[in-house]
């Protein structure tokens, strides 16, 4: 089974903030689960960019393995502003998620 993902600073607020402040906790955690796995990809992406071709290959050994912990040492190591990308793309999908939402819950005319 592989290990859990890093935590993320993905306040539970955000359901408050998307009109979904009355689900059950179990519905959030899940949800929250899915929310920080997207993140997460979307850091690995980026941070793909930055990195040497060989330090690509090793960051998917982590993959492979299914090492999350591993993997979030290795870009900490490798990429000083790691910390900075995991905050900037939770703030991004948190405001799109948000969005979305309002959008969706917009009473139609």
């Amino acid at each position: 089974m592989p290990e859990p993902l890093p935590t993320i600073n993905l306040d539970k607020n955000i359901f408050e903030e998307m009109g979904m402040g009355d689900i059950s906790e179990e519905r959030k955690q899940k949800l929250l689960e899915t929310m920080t796995a997207i993140i997460m990809n979307r850091v690995a992406a980026r941070a793909l960019d930055l990195l040497t071709k060989e330090e690509q290959k090793e960051f998917d050994e982590f993959l492979i393995k299914e090492d999350n912990e591993g993997a979030n040492e290795f870009m900490k190591r490798k990429m000083p502003n790691f910390e900075e990308i995991v905050a900037e793309e939770t703030i991004i999908y948190k405001l799109e998620m948000i969005g979305q939402t309002k959008e969706f819950l917009k009473p139609t005319e």
